[in-house]
């Protein structure tokens, strides 16, 4: 093989190399700011529906939602509010004909400390949601606001499309 066929292909197979390596790093990257990003939502979400609620209490009797996500097929983010024994009060997705049960150490959290963070485990499906404390018509409660993880997978795969 001539020698200059073989720097050709050597060259090919380093530049190859060195973009398979850059996007790999680019993937991992994007990957980890995935996960934060939906956290960062989710806090926003829940913090932005406790202070609608503390500014209106009369929001949560103003009935069901118009339009309630079936959480087993759904990228979507939910909205759950609860008592602070946890009963729910409103929700904006459902999984399995019910709203989703947030743990008690998810609420017991939010109550002490403010808000919680956590990822859960419901009928197979992996959620995570951010609780935030609320206080609205002398009632204490919880807001919660969460999404599917493999909302984070989509996010990727479409990442790894755009690279290719």
């Amino acid at each position: 093989m001539p020698i200059r066929r073989r720097l050709v292909l050597y060259a090919a197979g380093i530049a190859t190399a060195g973009m398979i390596l850059f996007g790999s790093l680019l993937t991992g990257l994007a990957a980890g700011g995935v996960a934060s990003d939906q956290a960062e939502a989710l806090g926003r979400l829940a913090a932005d529906t406790a202070a609608a609620i503390e500014a209106d209490p009369s929001r949560l009797g103003a009935g069901a939602p118009l339009i309630v996500a079936d959480l087993a097929t759904s990228l979507e983010p939910f909205v759950v509010v609860s008592s602070e024994t946890g009963e729910i009060r409103y929700a904006t997705g459902q999984l399995g004909g019910q709203p989703p049960r947030i743990p008690a150490a998810v609420i017991v959290e939010a109550l002490e400390a403010g808000s919680s963070d956590a990822e859960i485990r419901l009928l197979d499906q992996d959620f995570a949601i951010h609780a935030v404390r609320l206080e609205a018509g002398g009632q204490v409660g919880v807001a919660v606001a969460g999404q599917t993880i493999a909302f984070r997978t989509q996010q990727i795969i479409g990442f790894r499309v755009f690279l290719v």
